[in-house]
């Protein structure tokens, strides 16, 4: 999918060809707001498909204090180049239709647009199939060089056929060869930390196991890790 870049509004970018006529709408129209995620997320329609809209948000304490307030469009650009990758690797994902920024003095807002993806969340669901294959996707990531820093329940859509789709590109770099497991361990403090470990303990176990992992081994060091995030 080939990506033009334009100006509109007093956003700059890039926009898939198939949406050039629509960057307007897609930057303005009226939406409903995601109730997850630290980024401002809509929902809207915009010529009979269903699209979502985030303004991206900094995470942690930052977060608290500059909200929307971005140094720059390198975030945004970045996963942009690491596509083809992702591609190769065979893993879905809600390619970006727009990747926007709007400069303020010295700073940025960031901005994305991408197929609202039908399905559910992986924290959604107790398919063992669903677990096994964002196990793997992770574990495809990884074999490409690609990590995602943030990459939990929430950033993982299911399809009807369990397939799994990621999201939040953003949050995309390259990584080592440590990657899957330690993306899968976020994805367990991510359980812990929001209340869903005692439910979904044995799909994420299952997880670690398709990864190759010690089921009990790596149990253990997740929730050390996890008590000394508490402390910290």
């Amino acid at each position: 999918m080939r990506l033009k870049r334009f100006r509109c509004g007093g956003w700059n970018g890039y926009v898939s060809e198939q949406f050039v006529s629509e960057v307007g709408v897609l930057l303005t129209a009226d939406g409903e707001a995601l109730p997850h995620g630290r980024g401002a997320a809509e929902r809207i329609s915009v010529g009979g498909g269903r699209f979502v809209r985030k303004v991206l948000r900094r995470g942690g304490v930052l977060g608290t204090v500059l909200g929307g307030v971005c140094g720059g469009p390198t975030r945004l650009l970045r996963p942009l180049r690491l596509l083809p990758r992702l591609q190769s690797a065979g893993v879905e994902t809600a390619f970006p239709c727009i990747v926007a920024w709007r400069k303020r003095m010295l700073t940025f807002r960031l901005m994305t647009v991408t197929r609202f993806v039908e399905g559910c969340d992986l924290l959604e669901t107790e398919e063992e199939r669903a677990w096994i294959n964002a196990a793997r996707m992770a574990s495809a990531l990884s074999s490409a060089g690609l990590y995602h820093r943030d990459l939990h329940p929430r950033n993982i859509r299911v399809k009807e056929d369990g397939g799994v789709v990621l999201l939040d590109l953003e949050d995309l770099r390259r990584g080592g060869r440590m990657a899957a497991v330690l993306m899968w361990r976020r994805l367990g403090r991510f359980l812990i930390k929001h209340g869903h470990w005692e439910r979904k303990e044995r799909l994420w176990l299952l997880g670690g196991e398709v990864l190759g992992q010690d089921a009990a081994w790596q149990r253990r060091q997740l929730l050390l890790e996890a008590a000394a995030h508490l402390l910290i």
